[in-house]
């Protein structure tokens, strides 16, 4: 919040900033229907932001994984993705079906175009159906 109001208010004195920083912090507490759940939410996000952080990179790292040149880009890729795979999937039940459902769509995809790439992806279904079971 410092860092907001210095730079919208373009002010360097310390006092200034950390006046503008409280008059904003009790007025967000101040506009909030229930600051006791407000809080609350706050603590219960953070069991769901890894999976979300940890879902888009796996996808970027599977956007990267066709445009690849040589195997051993690719085979550093697929055990990254597995991984992280198994890291994402044991933070909670909602990647679960995400993950399972993104994966078996793609192989089947990738079984009926015959794409190179296809036991990549059939690593990855195993890896995320294993993971859900345990």
């Amino acid at each position: 919040m410092a860092w907001n109001a210095r730079k919208t208010f373009e002010t360097k004195r310390l006092k200034d900033v950390l006046i503008i920083s409280l008059l904003l912090l009790f007025l967000f507490l101040y506009k909030m229907p229930s600051p006791a759940e407000s809080f609350y939410w706050l603590s219960g996000i953070t069991t769901y932001q890894p999976t979300a952080i940890l879902i888009l990179i796996i996808f970027s790292l599977l956007i990267k994984l066709p445009t690849s040149k040589n195997t051993k880009q690719k085979n550093i890729y697929t055990l990254i993705i597995n991984i992280l795979l198994i890291i994402t999937i044991g933070f909670g039940e909602s990647s679960i079906l995400l993950l399972l459902l993104f994966f078996f769509y793609f192989n089947i995809y990738f079984f009926i175009k015959n794409n190179s790439n296809k036991y990549y992806w059939l690593s990855f279904l195993i890896i995320a159906y294993i993971s859900s079971l345990i």
